[in-house]
């Protein structure tokens, strides 16, 4: 009996680190990702960030298949946001774009 338990015990752990290990993004961490590389280059193009910068109406996961060669997953992505720049003004970035995330510490990133 306790033999069948162990099995039982070690299956589910083995089952749990293979799904979060070798798991692709979630449309939650896409949004998150994508949103933190914005931030990041509205910082670097301007000097600040304000929160008022960015309007998003959609982040859309389409679908993600691994990028074997490069590592990570490359993702379609659908969104529609109006970035606020400097000397620009409001800009729309609109359509599907196809986007390669990677899983750091921090969470999943956007690699260009």
């Amino acid at each position: 009996m306790k033999n069948s338990n162990l099995i039982i015990v070690c299956s589910v752990v083995m089952n749990i680190i293979a799904c979060s290990g070798g798991a692709e993004p979630s449309e939650n961490e896409i949004k998150q990702a994508m949103l933190s590389q914005i931030k990041s280059q509205l910082e670097q193009s301007s000097g600040v960030f304000k929160e008022g910068d960015i309007n998003v109406r959609y982040i859309k996961k389409i679908g993600c298949h691994k990028a074997e060669e490069q590592g990570g997953y490359l993702c379609d992505v659908d969104i529609d946001v109006d970035l606020k720049l400097p000397f620009v003004g409001v800009q729309n970035q609109k359509g599907v774009q196809s986007l390669r995330f990677v899983r750091t510490d921090d969470g999943w990133s956007v690699v260009q």
